[in-house]
């Protein structure tokens, strides 16, 4: 399966040509006197180096936005920024990634390009693709789904279903709604006569039905991809894959066959990907007929190229591989070296996991900063208001009081005895005016001083709540961690040692030990992980824009991806799950991906909460309960006459305690056992319905029965 998703198109061509259409596009910069051009010939320049030479075309594409700027040519400028955040992000410079990438959104929306903008929607989920977070990557794919299908884009609608077909084939459990989205995005590449991307699509689709055991049609679909691919560059691919399908059928031969034919025409086209994969395949082989000698030499033959592409799924792969051989050859230091090179690859991801949520919380906050300066100045305008409009009281308390002074003149003209009574009234008065414009003034600048310090005051406060939270939280787990990396420590200087005298029993036991501990090591770093990512939820101003959203078609999709991912993770899980949606709901005005945590956050709960009842259950030997979580949607009669709009998440878990009850929805207040909850959860999503749009949450529960959340939504 190719999991790099679809970020933009390359075509594979002669070196010469490359370089003599850099020539020419490096002339056209050098020498064309249309700015506009020269921004385009600058971003082409871009795209032809950025695999290559990365820091060379991160050089031209700002340039290509420097000069862009300066003309206000803002097509030019998105275009910059978005291949800034591309190789931002394949440089491992994840903040900026999602800075220039989010710049290029905002060009293409105020533009309003809504080809750009999906594009940029499709390449941010890609971002999150990459990292893992799945959830995340398919809410921007939809969202770029939606704007693809608004503008007719055929060639944007393809890539953004397959894209999620991809997502959805990671999992076993949505093989078939991996294989759906495929079906979906076939017509649309045939109807654009892309060639490559068809014969893409139809090998995923052949994919999918091996992975269902339908061999029949997985073999046609892949004579389909390579009739019409003709052997072009992704032929590899296809090739690859129907070495795997007769390895199910146990036809060995022609297995090596489709193998060879990937390596050889992976090395025609020079695609290196495609040359480790064919590689890894026919190892694959080897180690399933027992040539385990073979097995290894062909691991090693992919291992160097694999490395210099950086393809970490491959490495795993290999470096599993070559463990495992070594382990039957008997060769027991270099099996435990393989296995070293394996865990640190997952040491490695883990590490740019958390980097790339690092600059999620850092560009979070970046943005939260400018929303205060941005209310700031709106403070200053204000107070210009204010002292504009005491200007104007003075000019025309001035002109009034010269008007007066001009009667005043008139009559005294006439009564001289007038004017020494009227000079006292008019003296008064201009000191009571005075008077109150001080006290004004005093009572603006107290005013002032006291916003100040009140907002200072809560912020510093909420600040220091926060911050005890999260060190209260995170010490556990960083406690752990840092005592079996110390324990590991210790453990390997004994390995080596044992490893010296020749004790092999004593190795394999301190082996099994250094294993178990690291376990337990990447468990509490899992844990310590999600305090992080609920923090970052938590904390997080909200930029995302209401939209009129099928509320049904949310909570049903949602439901089934939450219960498939559990799933993955723990097989022992044998809920169902049901559905009960009042079809005259229909559409609210929500922020989609908002309300889409929220419902994740209570399912995740509901399904923990029957999963634990279940293995309660379990001990007693009771066969009788039937785990059950289910969602139901209500449009309610309202005051307004708009119809809002009821969700509620039901289990028959065990329900929670009367006495923690009015607790669940502060922040790292947990009843999951130590470990297993940040405690943020819910938190979050008290403040997303009631905060962000107007709503309410509240729980009913009874204890040893099930528990059952409420949300109210106004429609508009």
């Amino acid at each position: 399966m190719i999991f790099a998703c679809i970020i933009f198109s390359c075509l594979s061509v002669n070196v010469n040509a490359q370089d003599a259409e850099t020539d020419s596009l490096l002339r056209v910069v050098a020498s064309h006197k249309d700015d506009s051009l020269k921004v385009n010939a600058l971003i082409s320049l871009t795209i032809a180096k950025y695999q290559s030479a990365p820091d060379k075309a991160k050089y031209f594409a700002n340039q290509a936005k420097t000069i862009a700027e300066k003309i206000n040519f803002k097509t030019g400028e998105a275009y910059a920024y978005k291949w800034l955040g591309i190789i931002n992000n394949s440089q491992g410079n994840y903040y900026d990634a999602l800075l220039n990438s989010n710049q290029s959104l905002a060009i293409f929306e105020s533009l309003d390009d809504k080809v750009g903008t999906s594009n940029l929607l499709s390449n941010l989920g890609a971002f999150y693709a990459d990292r893992g977070e799945d959830s995340k990557a398919v809410e921007y794919y939809l969202k770029s789904l939606d704007l693809a299908q608004q503008s007719e884009n055929k060639l944007r609608i393809e890539t953004a279903l397959s894209n999620i077909g991809v997502i959805y084939s990671k999992n076993s459990a949505t093989n078939n709604k991996a294989l759906e989205y495929y079906l979906k995005a076939l017509p649309y590449a045939l109807d654009i006569k892309d060639d490559e991307s068809t014969g893409i699509i139809y090998t995923n689709i052949g994919e999918a039905y091996t992975n269902n055991n339908n061999l029949e049609k997985a073999w046609y679909y892949y004579n389909q991809a390579l009739k019409i691919l003709d052997n072009s560059l992704s032929t590899a691919y296809t090739y690859n894959d129907i070495g795997k399908l007769y390895i199910k059928k146990n036809n060995y031969d022609s297995a090596a066959i489709a193998f060879n034919k990937a390596y050889t025409i992976a090395q025609q086209n020079n695609s290196l990907i495609d040359v480790v994969q064919s590689l890894i395949g026919k190892a694959k082989l080897q180690m399933i007929t027992k040539n385990f000698a073979d097995a290894i030499h062909t691991f090693n033959q992919a291992l160097p190229t694999a490395k210099s592409i950086e393809a970490t799924p491959e490495l795993k792969e290999i470096y599993s591989g070559l463990s495992t051989g070594y382990q039957n050859i008997k060769d027991y230091k270099s099996a435990f070296s393989s296995q070293n090179e394996l865990t640190n690859l997952f040491n490695a991801e883990n590490e740019k996991r958390l980097n790339f949520n690092t600059a999620i919380l850092e560009y979070t906050m970046q943005l939260q900063k400018q929303s205060g300066q941005i209310a700031s100045l709106e403070r200053q305008n204000e107070l210009q208001e204010i002292n504009i409009a005491k200007q104007k009281l003075a000019r025309n308390v001035l002109i009034g009081g010269v008007a007066i002074l001009l009667v005043f003149a008139f009559v005294l003209l006439f009564n001289n005895k007038q004017r020494k009574r009227l000079n006292k009234i008019l003296s008064r008065q201009k000191k009571e005016i005075e008077t109150q414009k001080q006290s004004v003034e005093k009572a603006l600048i107290e005013l002032k001083a006291t916003q100040s310090q009140l907002i200072h005051s809560e912020k510093m406060a909420s600040l220091g709540e926060l911050t005890a939270g999260v060190a209260h939280e995170i010490q556990n787990p960083l406690n752990f961690i840092n005592n079996f990396s110390e324990v590991n420590t210790d453990l390997m200087k004994e390995l080596k040692e044992e490893m010296e005298k020749g004790n092999m029993e004593d190795v394999k036991a301190i082996a099994d030990d250094i294993t178990e501990n690291e376990k337990k090591i990447l468990h509490h770093g899992k844990r310590a992980e999600a305090i992080v990512k609920g923090m970052l939820q938590h904390s997080r101003k909200n930029s995302g824009k209401k939209e009129f959203t099928d509320i049904n078609a949310l909570c049903a999709e949602f439901l089934r991806l939450t219960y498939h991912n559990i799933n993955e993770k723990d097989k022992s899980l044998s809920a169902t799950y049901t559905t009960h949606l009042d079809k005259h709901v229909g559409k609210i005005n929500i922020v989609p991906q908002d309300i889409a945590s929220v419902l994740v956050n209570l399912f995740n709960n509901a399904f923990y909460a029957v999963n634990e009842k279940q293995r309660a259950e379990s001990l007693k030997q009771n066969t009788d309960y039937k785990p059950e979580v289910s969602v139901q949607t209500k449009k309610l009669d309202s005051p307004s006459g708009n119809g809002d709009i009821e969700i509620k998440v039901i289990d028959n878990g065990n329900g929670i305690p009367e006495s923690i009850k009015e607790k669940i929805f502060q922040p790292f207040f947990t009843t999951k056992p130590t470990g297993e909850g940040t405690g943020l959860g819910l938190s979050l999503a008290y403040d997303i319905i009631t905060k962000e749009h107007n709503g309410t949450i509240k729980v009913e529960s009874k204890e040893g029965e099930g528990t059952a959340f409420t949300i109210e939504l106004p429609a508009l």
